[in-house]
């Protein structure tokens, strides 16, 4: 008999049990990925501040509900590096569809997407895949300014088209407790443009914005790698004298790593109660099912199989059942990778995803090689078979 009919055979006298062993192998491998996917996401959130930080470090500012010109209160200080911040602009009409435009101080709010740090004579905007459809960098579109008295028509030049959930600076909240999560977020369904003496002056005349129409409500404050801890403070204090908040880094990053901490405590618990069940389950379905099959692997041994061959069957029987869960999860982390996506429900998602799942994979057959091996008899299955008759 054909050694790989024979392998199909194995798997039909399985039956029900074939189809609960695959079901249990695909919720095991999407928890694994999943966890996995929760473990990573807060190390990219925190990954993303310290590329922005850099050695110098930061201070994070809330204005407290008022827009200050922040720039010019801390244009003389040596050690500012950079002010970073993100200033609600307007609502903006384009292709029949609503969004937030929103204005940031330099490309490394959108991780240096912007192809030119000075925007030139141009109003380019970076926005996500779902709202620039089709479009390439430099293209030109038409959009329509919404605001309280008026529509006006503006043309844009991309300059940038990012994932929906790419990290991009955002300052959603203003807060006491700021972690890198209330910082940056997934770009979504805005349109971010680079705030420039050239767009503030083009939104004055199309829009009548001034320029405290571009102030933030908070932000960062970057400084020179070669500012110490003592003109950190002078320019904390600076921005406490004007009545604005401000938090320093150490205090983000430990908010941070407790929102990461709840975050996994609160979503982690089901995932690995199912990843703990399923190789549990496998090893207790395969066990059983080796045992309950005597008759088949007698078969095996009077077509002339040895037992190790015979072993080696019921092993590839039982591996088998292991690709159609493999290959659910590998179309899940593929269309998201090609789609560009790096979360998905709050998990990241990337290439190295596929690792997490192969190692899966490969516990699996672990699991089916030691099940099998442990219930070899040192008598044959012929024997057994004889000897209950």
């Amino acid at each position: 008999m054909n050694k790989i009919v024979l392998l199909f055979k194995i798997i039909r006298q399985l039956k029900s049990k074939a189809v609960l062993l695959m079901l249990i192998t695909l919720a095991a491998e999407t928890a694994v990925i999943y966890l996995a996917g929760l473990y990573k996401l807060p190390k990219q959130y925190q990954k993303e501040l310290d590329n922005v930080s850099g050695r110098g470090g930061f201070v994070y500012f809330d204005t407290l509900g008022q827009k200050k010109d922040i720039e010019s209160l801390l244009a003389d200080n040596k050690y500012v590096e950079d002010v970073l911040y993100v200033s609600f602009l307007a609502n903006v009409k384009y292709k029949n569809d609503y969004y937030f435009l929103k204005a940031v101080s330099s490309a490394k709010c959108l991780g240096g997407t912007l192809s030119r740090n000075d925007g030139g004579e141009e109003l380019r905007v970076v926005s996500s895949r779902s709202v620039l459809k089709g479009c390439s960098s430099g293209q030109k579109i038409k959009a329509s300014l919404l605001t309280e008295n008026a529509k006006t028509d503006v043309e844009l030049v991309v300059d940038g088209v990012v994932s929906d959930d790419a990290l991009i600076m955002n300052f959603q909240t203003g807060s006491n407790a700021v972690s890198a999560y209330n910082i940056f977020s997934p770009c979504g369904n805005d349109i971010y443009v680079l705030d420039n003496r050239f767009a503030r002056d083009c939104f004055r005349e199309l829009a009548g914005f001034g320029d405290s129409s571009f102030f933030p409500s908070n932000g960062i404050v970057l400084f020179t790698d070669d500012s110490d801890e003592a003109a950190r403070n002078e320019v904390a204090a600076l921005l406490l004298a004007d009545n604005i908040g401000v938090q320093e880094k150490s205090e983000i990053e430990k908010r941070t790593n407790l929102v990461a901490k709840n975050n996994i405590d609160s979503y982690s618990a089901i995932p690995l109660l199912i990843m703990g069940l399923s190789f549990a389950s496998s090893f207790a379905i395969i066990v059983m099912s080796i045992d309950s099959e005597t008759n088949t692997v007698a078969l095996i041994e009077l077509i002339g199989c040895s037992r190790r061959q015979g072993t080696a069957l019921m092993i590839a029987a039982f591996s088998l059942l292991l690709i159609p869960g493999a290959a659910v999860n590998s179309a899940i982390i593929l269309a998201v990778c090609l789609r560009g996506r790096q979360l998905l429900e709050n998990i990241s998602i990337t290439p190295e995803s596929f690792l997490l799942l192969g190692g899966t994979v490969l516990a699996f057959l672990a699991i089916i090689a030691a099940a099998s091996l442990l219930l070899k008899r040192t008598n044959s299955h012929i024997q057994r078979v004889v000897e209950e008759i």
